[in-house]
């Protein structure tokens, strides 16, 4: 299992972590617990670019599991 971490490079961003959202800015992070659902929605008109970091005894992406987005 894994435990990423997302890296917002630009433009501001909103990420919504469990039953929390945040505003991330331009250079800011935020860990993504294992098992917690997230998403990441785009406020604004600019591209959105992020890297994503994943650590633990798995990194492939056959464990994710898609949940409908409203």
């Amino acid at each position: 299992m894994k435990d990423p971490v997302l890296n917002l490079i630009t433009p501001p961003d909103k990420l919504y972590n469990d039953n929390k959202s945040f505003l991330l800015k331009e250079n800011q992070s935020s860990f993504i617990p294992l098992g917690s659902k997230h998403r990441l929605s785009n406020p604004g008109q600019e591209l959105l670019t992020i890297i994503e970091i994943q650590s633990g005894d798995y990194i492939g992406e056959d464990d994710i599991v898609r949940l409908q987005d409203d």
